[in-house]
């Protein structure tokens, strides 16, 4: 993602314990979301903000989504290996929680990247 921009975003879940990709995506933001919400459970990604989007040249997103609805059994095992996975991704700037519906997504992270890089 960071250096060719081949595949714009991706998508992790949990299986059989393990974070494994869902899905690795060349369209934009419309397709990504779909995708991240298509199951309804919780799901890690990383999204590469298009620039015009945001005053930073460069930025990648790290996004913890967990679905208003979802049983609390399916979002734990989220929760647990959220830290240790964000640590894997080096460079990431911007790490944003997501809770409920998809049209929230996109204004939050404009905001929060908007702010690491006004705040700075």
């Amino acid at each position: 993602m960071k250096n060719d921009h081949k595949y714009p975003w991706a998508i992790f879940k949990i299986q059989q314990n393990r974070v494994v990709v869902d899905t690795l995506g060349t369209g934009g933001y419309e397709e990504f979301i779909v995708a991240l919400t298509a199951s309804g459970e919780p799901r890690y990604a990383l999204y590469d903000v298009p620039q015009d989007w945001v005053y930073a040249e460069f930025n990648i997103v790290f996004i913890f989504w967990i679905p208003d609805d979802v049983p609390w059994s399916k979002a734990v095992p989220y929760g647990r290996t959220v830290v240790g996975l964000k640590q894997k991704f080096t460079g990431i700037k911007t790490i944003m929680e997501a809770y409920g519906t998809a049209s929230s997504i996109k204004d939050d992270m404009i905001y929060t990247v908007n702010k690491w890089y006004v705040g700075k």
